[in-house]
């Protein structure tokens, strides 16, 4: 067993997280619920170049919804001079 087997969290932490939020909860329908608690942890990775931006990484346990562990997000914001 690793470190992270013997962790356990709170179950379907993430889904009741963005429930929870006022402009997130607002959009969950009751489909992505099924999905969302499969959601295991969020990452952001900042990007320290250009284009400056960051990329979200949604790990998720093993669902029958998809086959990636991990799905990801990326952003690039623009600048102005």
């Amino acid at each position: 067993n690793n470190r992270a087997d013997l962790i356990k969290g709170i179950p379907e932490f993430w889904l009741q997280a963005m429930k929870n939020t006022d402009i997130i909860g607002e959009t969950i329908q009751e489909h992505d619920e099924a999905i969302l608690k499969h959601l295991k942890d969020i990452r952001v990775k900042l990007h320290d170049t250009k284009p400056y931006g960051y990329t979200l990484e949604f790990y998720f346990s093993e669902n029958e919804f998809f086959t990636n562990k991990v799905l990801t997000k990326t952003y690039e914001l623009t600048t102005e001079k």
